[in-house]
């Protein structure tokens, strides 16, 4: 299914295009969460290390970046972004990570029924724990500001006059790299809530930060170094928790509400909100030179500050993550 892309670059429509590309993203997002229940099946009761494998996929994103600037120096584009080379390359990394997975080992999918012969819970088991579907507005309520880190973190950074902004932004998936090796150890100090706490708490720093940060390099390339933090200790904790919660027969099921919520639902309201801001907080008379007011980054900061103390406050949970039972 992921050859659509090649499909849809060959449209000269721009509804077909769009109708392909959404197909493209359905079998694109399906896949995440499902990766994510066979990683955490196939550790077992060491799931705890499942950041580790996650990221691979960090590091996939890195060499895309490179690969693709090598990609442009070759062809000599002067810019590769407005070129349909990158979902060219795209296809073919997905045509590849297709034909490997027929070499997986075949295992059964999770069993729909329990050990002693009876059904495996219903969904409304999953809908019915309190604690797991909290979780889950929180995170969805999270995701809304998430939305304007994706979406104008390297334009913000370039209108402060730094050099090479995407070099800057890079900064982030190294940072996420060395978090998701040190999370495991985290999770021997830390239950999942107070974990999430972490990566609730830098995300409203990281806001704080760009708020405040006015021409100062540091500061930026402090709060772009905050991803790590961020992502990992609230995302990649959020799968694995999720995973816990879960009853067994419902992990998968699970990892997808949580991508559902946060990928989908989180980062669609965000992107409904961003043109509010946008109008508001951003100085668009030279387009060549964009300048961001403060509460531009101060909205979302004050935003995620009050979910934290809330979540802080009222959610109670102390599952471990570093239980070495399967949950």
């Amino acid at each position: 299914m992921h050859g659509l892309t090649p499909v849809a670059l060959m449209t000269k429509s721009a509804s077909t295009f769009s109708v392909l590309l959404f197909c493209h993203a359905l079998c694109y997002f399906a896949a995440l969460p499902l990766l994510n229940a066979i990683v955490l099946r196939t550790l077992g009761a060491d799931s705890q290390y499942f950041p580790w494998f996650r990221s691979s996929g960090t590091i996939g994103w890195i060499a895309s970046g490179y690969a693709i600037g090598f990609a442009a120096k070759a062809m000599g584009l002067a810019d590769v972004a407005t070129d349909a080379v990158i979902f060219k390359m795209g296809a073919v990394a997905f045509v590849a990570a297709g034909i490997l997975a027929l070499f997986l080992a075949s295992e059964e999918g999770e069993r729909s029924e329990g050990a002693a012969g009876t059904p495996s819970p219903s969904v409304f088991a999953l809908l019915a724990d309190a604690k797991f579907m909290v979780f889950l507005v929180f995170s969805f309520l999270f995701c809304i500001p998430l939305a304007l880190y994706f979406t104008y973190a390297n334009t913000f950074i370039a209108s402060r006059g730094v050099a090479h902004p995407e070099a800057i932004m890079t900064i982030g998936q190294y940072s996420e790299i060395v978090f998701l090796l040190l999370l495991p150890f985290a999770f021997n100090y830390l239950t999942a809530k107070r974990a999430l706490l972490v990566g609730m708490a830098c995300w409203a720093l990281r806001y704080a930060i760009f708020a405040q940060s006015g021409d100062t390099e540091w500061m930026l390339i402090t709060g772009v170094a905050l991803h790590g933090l961020c992502y990992d200790f609230f995302f990649v904790t959020g799968m694995q928790y999720a995973d816990r919660r879960a009853p067994a027969g419902l992990r998968n099921l699970a990892q997808s509400a949580v991508s559902w919520v946060t990928l989908g639902l989180g980062l669609w309201a965000g992107n409904m909100i961003a043109p509010l801001l946008d109008s508001r907080f951003i100085d668009r008379t030279n387009p060549a030179q964009l300048v961001f007011k403060d509460e531009f980054w101060l909205y979302p900061s004050v935003f995620a500050a009050v979910l934290l103390v809330i979540f802080a406050l009222f959610y109670r949970d102390d599952t471990r993550l570093n239980d070495q039972s399967e949950g």
